[in-house]
């Protein structure tokens, strides 16, 4: 099975969910840290966008597509 390319990751403190969505469409929701977010995005390539209140989001940097 091929890996599905990820396009985003969201952690919220609260619960501890990491919501994992995907380029293609669709999206996993995981229990984990703050740290297994930030490794999973890492490991995707992707960077650290703007961040409110107990959530953490990561994207896709907007210049390296296409």
């Amino acid at each position: 099975m091929a890996e599905r390319e990820i396009a985003g990751v969201v952690w919220y403190q609260n619960g501890h969910q990491i919501e994992v969505t995907y380029v293609e469409g669709g999206f996993d929701r995981l229990f984990g840290s703050r740290e297994v977010a930030m490794v999973l995005a890492t490991d995707a390539g992707l960077r650290l966008t703007t961040t409110a209140g107990d959530t953490v989001r990561w994207a896709q940097d907007p210049l390296s597509l296409g």
